[in-house]
């Protein structure tokens, strides 16, 4: 979603707005991680700070997380989310859909949710290939974020921002505890 993520923070922010977006877009996988950097940066280099290098250590990751206020992950599809699940357990907000990996804690755990209405075949040229002729006939899907799910994190993000504005974005309760029961021992005591 990273499409949308950059779009939405332009539609809801003026480019003088006290507000920055952190993007950590660094991918191994991918080779286009240049033309990210540079949709990110193009219209507002003063209020997007882009990484895009792998971090060393947990401890560079803990360190931004420390640093935002909320988490963005309009996700087409996505089997967990670590980073979602980590800045919700620290207490952190996020803004997600309530789609595919993300319902295992999303709403348990108090993220603003981006509710999804349709879905597309699964097609981003790279890792999922509708034209694949493994694909033929059965094509894998995701979630469609049209105009309502961008709506939708255009309203989440001023709601958050409006709250650290107005000096009560308090810390979410609601990740910390679901967190403090779903650990990853707890996972695998039930699993084994």
């Amino acid at each position: 979603g990273h499409d949308v993520i950059i779009e939405a923070f332009e539609d809801t922010f003026g480019a003088g707005e006290n507000v920055k977006l952190i993007v950590n877009c660094y991918n191994p996988f991918i080779s286009n991680n240049d033309e990210w950097v540079e949709r990110y940066t193009r219209n507002r280099p003063h209020q997007v700070h882009v990484i895009n290098q792998r971090l060393r250590t947990q401890h560079d990751l803990s360190r931004i997380y420390q640093m935002v206020d909320c988490g963005l992950f309009p996700a087409r599809a996505e089997g967990f989310n670590l980073e979602a699940a980590e800045l919700l357990a620290m207490g952190k907000h996020c803004i997600m859909t309530n789609y595919s990996g993300h319902t295992a804690f999303a709403k348990e755990a108090g993220a603003r949710l981006i509710e999804i209405d349709n879905t597309e075949v699964a097609n981003d040229g790279v890792f999922f290939n509708s034209t694949d002729p493994k694909w033929e006939g059965n094509p894998g899907r995701w979630a469609e974020l049209g105009e309502k799910q961008l709506s939708d994190v255009r309203y989440w993000m001023h709601h958050i921002d409006g709250f650290k504005n107005g000096g009560v974005l308090n810390r979410n309760n609601k990740g910390v505890e679901f967190f403090r029961k779903n650990t990853w021992e707890a996972a695998a005591r039930t699993i084994y």
